[in-house]
Order: C-alpha cells, then structure tokens, then sequence
C-alpha cells in the first residue's frame, strides 16, 4: 500500500517536490537503520520507486545493482555482528541462537506495538536463555555473552548505518546529478 502510494506521489510531482520526498524517505530509512530495523531496504526502494517512476533516468540500473549490492551488504553485516560478538566473548551456539531468536521475536513485538525497545530486549533475553539452556548459568558468563552479543549488535548497527549513508550519498548524487 505504501509504495503504491509512494509511486503515485512521485508520478505526479517527479520534479523538485520527488525529490524532497526521496530524501525525506532516506532520513526515516537512516532512523530505521538507527533502530534495528531494515533501513537499507527502504533505501534501496526509495530509489527503485523513484527510478521507475522518472523512467530510469536518474536512477539507471547500474546504480540500482549497486545500490541492492550495499543493501544486501549491510544487511549481512548487522545479521552477523551479534553472531561475532558472541562468539568473541566466548558465548554458548545455544546463546547464539538465541540471541537470533529474541532478536527476531523482539523485533516482531517492536513493529507490532511500536515499542522500539523489544529489540535489545529480545535479544538480550534470548542470550540469557540460551546460556541456561546451555547450562551455563554463572551471573559472570551470562554477563560477558550478553555484553558480546550487545557489543556486536551495536557495532553492526554502526556499519550499517554508514552503509546507510553511503547509499544515501550515492542516491542523492543521481538525483541532481
């Protein structure tokens, strides 16, 4: 519904005032990216939408792979990062999983009741039952997952906004370029 009438704004008014929208668009897919959430994705559609609509003018096909390149790039990152961290400060597979879990449910939640913090709270909770379904129950080992698979979250979400930016650089360089 939304992109059907994201297309239709940008049909009629392609110009300056298309324009404005795209950028709008990327300044909430940055927040997005900010939260958790799949920014790069919005990014990606904001051009593909606004290439479509202006005929491919702006936004030719080459800088539209490029763009789904970085997308999926960042993407991978952030889904990895947790994984990483985890593992560098010597997490359970079973806090792993977890944490992928609690992440995806929290992520769920937080979409569902716009309650943003359901994210770090899924995933935080989904390490700490995996460590005790793990059996590994000390306060100190549950800590030091907790705080890896935190530490990596955050660090994938730091490169994958500057993905995000990148991207948004390149977009608005076709646009009045």
């Amino acid at each position: 519904m939304i992109p059907a009438l994201f297309l239709i704004i940008m049909l009629l008014v392609a110009g300056i005032a298309g324009k404005v929208i795209v950028i709008l668009v990327l300044l909430i897919a940055l927040a997005l990216t900010l939260t958790g959430f799949a920014g790069s994705a919005l990014a990606f559609l904001d051009a593909l939408i606004y290439g479509w609509a202006t005929g491919f003018q702006s936004m030719s096909f080459h800088v539209l792979i490029i763009l789904f390149v970085l997308m999926a790039l960042a993407e991978l990152i952030e889904f990895l990062s947790g994984t990483i961290g985890a593992k560098t400060f010597h997490a359970s597979k079973q806090a792993v999983w977890g944490s992928v879990i609690g992440m995806f449910a929290g992520s769920l939640l937080a979409i569902v009741t716009f309650q943003f913090y359901l994210i770090p709270a899924g995933l935080i909770l989904g390490v700490i039952i995996g460590e005790t379904v793990a059996g590994r129950t000390e306060a100190g080992t549950i800590f030091r997952s907790v705080a890896g698979v935190l530490i990596g979250k955050i660090s994938g979400i730091i490169l994958k906004s500057l993905i995000v930016v990148a991207m948004s650089i390149i977009i608005i360089f076709h646009l009045f370029g």
